[in-house]
């Protein structure tokens, strides 16, 4: 069973705005809203946004967690702010915390050890296949073998973001699970 998940934040990266996880059985989007949004679970504030995000994980148990640069901003930016908000960083199948090992080498991958899980990194999986894009950007994987594209561009993107957030966060929680959707999809 495989897991796409997707975060978004501000662009500081220091506020997780909404997760989503696609998987069989179970495709939303789990969002800080005090609305009932479509494909969407709202939860009061980041620390619920957290909570729920890793029961569902463990609950829906999924043999491999996957996403685009998953590891080295995804996985990241949650176990800082499950630190943050002392939430322990056990999303795997045992009762100890997840580790992740980030590499600035562009000869090494990072790694992420979640007991139980394999997390494969879309980005890491194209380039170790020698597949060559322009670039290896989301839109450019998913439009090259999805044939479809995000929900918003590159173009401003951290503004569009935050805007989505404060003005229409069914476009943002629309947006956060297409990601994920089209991760699956590449």
């Amino acid at each position: 069973k495989v897991a796409s998940i997707d975060i978004e934040t501000n662009q500081k990266h220091d506020k997780i705005y909404s997760i989503s996880i696609y998987t069989k059985g179970f495709k939303k989007t789990l969002i800080i809203s005090d609305k009932k949004l479509k494909n969407a679970v709202s939860c009061k504030d980041e620390s619920e946004l957290l909570r729920t995000f890793k029961d569902k994980i463990l609950q829906l148990d999924p043999d491999v967690i996957t996403g685009w640069n998953v590891i080295d901003f995804d996985l990241k930016v949650i176990k800082e702010r499950m630190k943050q908000h002392h939430i322990p960083f056990m999303i795997g199948r045992a009762s100890w915390p997840c580790k992740l090992r980030l590499s600035t080498s562009f000869f090494t991958s990072s790694k992420a050890d979640i007991p139980g899980r394999v997390v494969l990194d879309g980005i890491e999986l194209l380039k170790n296949a020698f597949i060559k894009l322009d670039n290896y950007k989301l839109d450019t994987a998913a439009e090259k073998y999805a044939k479809e594209k995000k929900l918003i561009g590159e173009k401003d993107k951290g503004a569009a973001i935050d805007k989505a957030f404060k003005h229409d966060k069914q476009k943002l929680a629309d947006y956060n699970l297409k990601d994920s959707e089209l991760v699956d999809k590449v």
